[in-house]
């Protein structure tokens, strides 16, 4: 009886030992939802322009019939908003302060203008970033100016300048540099007609130091200027989704009818800071 009993024993710890568990499998965890975002659902939606941002025919049809282009653009976006106006402005002050105080949701405005107002609201976008450098060209003076790493004000007023049309960012670069001169302080400018004869006299070693807007490998580059932009897109500070949704929208309605009132040049997302610049130069020149 004993030995059965052993003989059992050893069978049931050999049979123990074989048996491979099987390791439990838990129930995959239910994925998270993800509740889509519901589209921003706006009232009224008031937008305004200056009046001398296109001429009177197309503020006339604007006025008609763009209310309805922005609702279409603005629902592909994820906005949807019930009514839309459209008004003309005469003052860039006065709509800086009906976006402020809410009379206006949406406004566009130079930044030229914008910048002299007292203060403005969130910036939504920016358009028409534009950097200007200034380069050295290969003449005897323009090599020496090259090899000096912080030249004088004396030593610029000796140079031949040259310049084209829209040098914002290099009046500040000297203004900040050279206690507030800037090119009409200058002994020797020059302005060309366009860009592109100031390239051809650098070229011929007609002027010794000149700003441009593009990377130039014929030249010298020896200053870099802050960015400078010519159009903005403000919206009231409590408009935050109205503000992500209208880059979409605006590169719609620039292939428009309507696309004097918004520039032909791309927009990107900015902010108030993005416009300090053109704001001390603005309080430099007055």
């Amino acid at each position: 009886m004993k030995k059965i009993c052993l003989v059992l024993a050893l069978s049931l710890l050999l049979t123990g030992c074989g048996k491979k568990e099987t390791p439990a499998v838990s129930a995959p965890a239910a994925s998270a939802s993800v509740e889509e975002e519901k589209p921003l659902v706006l009232e009224e939606l008031a937008v305004e322009f200056l009046r001398h941002s296109a001429d009177a025919a197309v503020l006339m049809q604007a006025v008609k019939e763009l209310p309805q282009q922005l609702r279409e653009t603005l629902a592909e976006e994820g906005v949807e908003v019930e009514r839309v106006s459209v008004t003309m402005s005469g003052s860039c002050a006065s709509t800086v302060q009906a976006v402020e105080e809410g009379g206006v949701d949406l406004a566009f405005l130079p930044v030229e203008e914008l910048v002299r107002a007292e203060g403005y609201p969130q910036v939504a976008l920016l358009a028409g970033e534009q950097r200007m450098d200034l380069y050295t060209t290969d003449t005897d003076y323009g090599k020496n100016l090259s090899g000096r790493k912080s030249p004088t004000w004396a030593e610029l007023d000796r140079a031949r300048w040259g310049t084209a049309a829209g040098e914002q960012a290099i009046e500040l670069w000297l203004a900040d540099h050279y206690e507030g001169n800037g090119l009409s302080d200058l002994a020797d400018v020059t302005e060309y007609e366009s860009r592109e004869a100031l390239y051809d006299a650098a070229a011929a070693g007609e002027i010794d130091i000149f700003p441009a807007s593009e990377e130039l490998e014929d030249f010298t580059r020896i200053a870099e200027g802050e960015p400078f932009y010519t159009w903005a897109a403000l919206v009231h500070r409590e408009n935050e989704r109205l503000a992500e949704a209208l880059l979409g929208a605006v590169e719609t309605l620039q292939q428009g009818e309507f696309a004097p009132l918004f520039g032909a040049l791309p927009y990107h997302a900015g902010r108030a800071e993005d416009l300090d610049p053109q704001r001390r130069l603005a309080a430099i020149i007055g």
